[in-house]
């Protein structure tokens, strides 16, 4: 009985409380128009965007294969800058 009275008390946050903590990546964007609309339907739905990764060949080529990203493609920063972000946002 006591422990129900605790949670009544102190109940959990709502699911519209989580939602609000969630951030966007843009992934596999193909133009920009295509990054323009996303970043529209985004902004309108209040959303925090970490970073972009690109529509990448070497992306799939290297998911395929399970080597590294070279790291001298624009896909390697994109993800490394978005690493970055998420790492040094706060719990």
């Amino acid at each position: 009985m006591e422990e129900r009275r605790k949670s009544e008390k102190n109940p959990s946050p709502s699911r519209g409380d989580r939602i609000s903590a969630i951030q966007a990546i843009r992934n596999k964007i193909p133009s920009p128009e295509i990054e323009e609309k996303v970043c529209k339907e985004l902004e309108n739905k209040q959303r925090k965007v970490t970073g972009a990764v690109y529509l990448d060949p070497q992306i799939s080529q290297a998911g395929f294969t399970g080597q590294k990203l070279p790291g001298n493609t624009g896909a390697a920063m994109q993800v490394r800058k978005i690493a970055a972000a998420l790492l040094s946002e706060p719990e």
